[in-house]
């Protein structure tokens, strides 16, 4: 599956630093040059240039007055272009995947993980490896440099500490990416050459429909499942409705490996590929017994 990370749009929208906002106060300079110089020449009327009192003839607006006003032009312009010279350094200054520069080319799904369970087990590192192995044709084919690990956690509610707003399904996710970014190190993937994020139960396929269609809020699906759901289903059907519920949970207990062209990780391509190299070669540690 090859796509692009939607942050890539952002390099689009009116922000600072974007070409819209650059040249619109590249306008407003312009703008100010041609006002100062204008207003040096023409903004004196003939009547107005002299005050004459008996027959002696003064200039009524010094040129004193004139080369001030025309110094605070010159400052204002001065002012402007700096501040465009600092947006257009800002991108430099700020990490990449701030202004979009992560190209996402694979997407590989790997739901391996038990309810509130962050643990792989030693029958599950084939699968891992499995799932390395496409992976490692996009990397090759693409020139990647970096494995991101996304990190999800299934529709329950979970809070944890004394502040019971606290989301721990956060929690959850990160160290189900952990989880498989130690896993795929112990197997020959560099640390550098990854990064993980988790994203708790917010990107659940399950609860996205189900909040979309039902139009609740995440706090009444929340009391709706703390409650048993709906109180009038027989006891039979309830078994039978949580049964299909824990298969549909299950899809969002995973992780997603992501090969992706980042401008700053540390890791390069030709050392990503290497690595992925031995790997898909070497036998994992269930497979040597």
């Amino acid at each position: 599956m090859l796509f692009e990370n939607t942050e890539l749009e952002s390099d689009n929208e009116m922000g600072p630093g974007t070409d819209l906002v650059l040249s619109l106060l590249s306008v407003i300079i312009t703008i100010l040059a041609v006002v100062g110089m204008s207003y040096s020449v023409t903004d004196i009327e003939p009547e107005q240039a002299v005050n004459c009192q008996g027959g002696n003839c003064e200039p009524s607006v010094t040129i004193e007055s004139l080369q001030l006003d025309l110094k605070d032009a010159q400052l204002e312009i001065t002012k402007l272009t700096m501040q465009i010279e600092n947006l257009r350094a800002s991108p430099k200054k700020q990490p990449s995947i701030v202004y979009g520069d992560v190209l996402e080319l694979y997407e590989s799904e790997l739901a391996v993980f038990e309810r509130n369970q962050a643990r792989i087990r030693q029958e599950d590192l084939p699968t891992l490896r499995e799932q390395l192995k496409p992976l490692y044709e996009k990397v090759r084919m693409s020139n990647a440099n970096v494995i991101r690990i996304h990190g999800y956690a299934s529709p329950e509610p979970r809070r944890a500490g004394l502040d019971h707003n606290l989301d721990s399904n956060m929690d959850l996710s990160v160290e189900r990416g952990l989880t498989i970014l130690h896993a795929m190190s112990r197997l020959g993937i560099p640390y550098k050459c990854m990064v993980v994020e988790g994203y708790g139960r917010n990107r659940s396929r399950f609860l996205s429909s189900f909040l979309s269609q039902r139009n609740i809020t995440i706090h009444e699906w929340d009391s709706m499942y703390l409650q048993g759901f709906d109180q009038s289903i027989l006891p039979s059907q309830r078994g039978r409705l949580l049964s299909e519920l824990e298969a549909l949970y299950q899809l969002d207990r995973r992780v997603d490996l992501v090969a992706a062209i980042e401008a700053a990780s540390p890791c390069s391509s030709e050392e990503l590929i290497s690595h992925f190299k031995q790997v898909i070669k070497r036998p994992i540690l269930s497979e040597q017994g």
